[in-house]
């Protein structure tokens, strides 16, 4: 049955619940990329063929997703149930905080797979990267291939196998040989998705079952029935307390007597009154001279006329 042509990420996923709903399986085609395809699938079937982007089946509670092809980062970010199939390599952060369900990579993945897994089967068939399983906290996470550094750095619970080589264990982490019921259970759980040759598994498990933050023993706080042998005395010597002068805003009180050097203008003396009068005098003089003047040139032209 042909179907329309969209790229957008959202009409994409409106189209796949809005099928889904109809009781149809899904098919997509010609993927190229896009992200946060397929979030949220709560039930129902989707194949889906080419690149995957960031977040693909982020959410999901209870669809079974198949993508045909490599994805990008953060694969199944908080699934919490259902199945989702990659068929190629993943990015870094796949199944970050997966709380249920089964994830399974055909192929290799980046690092911190699994970071703070809490519950649901996490298969990598292929090689992993640094940090895998970092504060993991449970469910299964299996590695057919070799592992990065600092596998299960901080893990309280889970568990972690390893059909590989491991190139070193994170802190809080010890590793045992797995048992032939604990391998023969793996073995059987990843024939069902076709993952072969798997026969001898390392398994790597907390070292203490707690909350890495708790405080250790060493650190532990004093017992309260001999708390007088940690008790540091500081001693505070009294101060005599001065209590400021009240003063009343309203009140305006006198300019204190100046204590440094005041400039201020002088009067004249009586010369100097003397000759300013004689000097503005003469310029008055002038001024009347100059209007006579005008006054004549101005007589003078109005008799011509």
């Amino acid at each position: 049955m042909a179907g329309e042509v969209v790229y957008d990420s959202r009409t994409i996923n409106e189209q796949i619940k809005k099928l889904i709903e109809m009781g149809k399986v899904v098919k997509i085609e010609g993927l190229t990329g896009q992200h946060c395809i397929a979030v949220g699938i709560q039930k129902g079937k989707t194949r889906i063929s080419g690149v995957g982007g960031d977040y693909f089946g982020a959410f999901n509670g209870g669809g079974r997703l198949t993508l045909q092809g490599p994805a990008g980062r953060y694969v199944c970010d908080n699934m919490s149930g259902g199945e989702v199939i990659i068929q190629g390599h993943v990015a870094t952060g796949s199944g970050v905080y997966m709380r249920g369900g089964n994830l399974i990579v055909q192929g290799n993945a980046g690092d911190r797979v699994g970071l703070n897994m809490q519950g649901g089967i996490l298969v990598i068939d292929g090689y992993a990267g640094s940090y895998v399983g970092e504060y993991m906290q449970g469910g299964t996470l299996v590695i057919t291939g070799n592992a990065g550094a600092h596998l299960g750095q901080w893990m309280i619970g889970g568990e972690i196998y390893v059909g590989g080589t491991i190139t070193e264990r994170g802190k809080n982490t010890v590793e045992t040989q797995a048992t032939e019921e604990e391998v023969a259970a793996v073995v059987k759980y990843l024939e069902a998705y076709d993952v072969k040759g798997v026969t001898t598994l390392r398994k790597i498990t907390a070292e203490k079952t707690r909350p890495f933050f708790e405080a250790e023993e060493e650190f532990a706080a004093p017992d309260l029935e001999d708390e007088e042998a940690h008790e540091e005395v500081i001693q505070v010597e009294a101060v005599e307390e001065t209590v400021p002068e009240i003063v009343d805003i309203g009140a305006v009180e006198e300019p204190a007597a100046p204590t440094g050097p005041i400039v201020k203008a002088e009067e004249d003396d009586e010369d100097d009154q003397v000759s300013r009068t004689e000097d503005l005098e003469r310029k008055l003089a002038q001024i009347r001279s100059k209007r006579e003047k005008l006054m004549d040139d101005l007589k003078k032209s109005k008799e011509g006329n």
